[in-house]
């Protein structure tokens, strides 16, 4: 949103809708665009009728099966591009977020991602952060058992 010379809110595009349009004349390239702790906020009221348009089915029409469907906006393209990807971090420490983490994980694909802190890693923190060779193979061996 941004604000007229009369005060009122008028629709600009931002950087969602930039991704789109720079994918939509670029197909060959991919784009991703990273949202940090997504779950964080309610994905009806952020995305609105953007978070069915993320689904992967409902993008861009299909040659057997067309369930896309065309996005209202003022601006074209009115579909998120198959090469635009969108990837949203979580923190699952935060179980208050438990109904939003469950609506997401209905229409989107996970991945767990855990730290692989190497030999190498290791040999970096002790060199570069100055920490006790020993304290770094506990947080190393700790880590281990996260889930």
């Amino acid at each position: 949103m941004a604000t007229t010379a009369d005060g009122k809110l008028s629709l600009v595009d931002g950087v969602f809708m930039e991704a789109i349009k720079a994918a939509s004349k670029d197909p060959t390239s991919r784009f991703v665009v990273v949202i940090e702790e997504i779950n964080r906020g309610n994905p009806a009221q952020v995305f609105g009728e953007l978070l069915t348009l993320l689904e992967a089915g409902k993008r861009t029409p299909a040659k057997l099966w067309n369930f896309a469907i065309r996005c209202g906006w003022r601006t074209t393209p009115g579909h998120i591009p198959e090469n635009l990807y969108v990837i949203g971090t979580m923190n699952i420490a935060d179980r208050s977020l438990a109904l939003v983490d469950l609506a997401l994980r209905r229409r989107f694909a996970f991945v767990g991602l855990e730290p692989q802190l190497s030999g190498k890693w290791r040999e970096w923190v002790v060199r570069e952060c100055g920490i006790d060779a020993s304290l770094v193979a506990d947080i190393q061996t700790s880590n281990r058992g996260i889930e």
